[in-house]
């Protein structure tokens, strides 16, 4: 049986605030603790940093689509590291995640779609 994908949190830190979005968190915590274990899954271990890199990409790549904040975006995507980092990236940036229709085959490759453009993401 596969293990499962962990996100771990580091002790010690304050709690986090309601107005503050899970990738501004995640930023935060990469600050104060780089090298703290963030994501653990099967064949991957990223930290704070690495994660923290990661979701600033994504974030960037969906600022420069000119995806307004507040716009759903469905997000196709692994249930692995990626994933994680794609999920949180897009909602860093501003859209809303929205869930792919019913009648997508799970084959599809990773793609974010938005105002009738989409990309591929990685």
């Amino acid at each position: 049986m596969p293990r499962p994908l962990t996100v771990r949190a580091p002790l010690g830190l304050p709690p986090a605030m309601d107005h503050v979005s899970v990738a501004q968190r995640i930023l935060d915590v990469a600050e104060v603790r780089p090298d703290h274990p963030a994501v653990v899954s099967p064949g991957t271990s990223w930290t704070f940093a690495e994660l923290a890199d990661r979701v600033r990409a994504v974030a960037a790549g969906v600022r420069d689509l000119g995806v307004p904040p507040g716009t759903p975006v469905g997000l196709l995507v692994g249930q692995d590291a990626a994933g994680v980092a794609a999920l949180i990236g897009l909602t860093g940036a501003g859209p809303t995640p929205a869930p792919p229709p019913s009648s997508t085959p799970a084959t599809t490759s990773p793609v974010a779609r938005a105002g009738g453009r989409s990309t591929r993401t990685t």
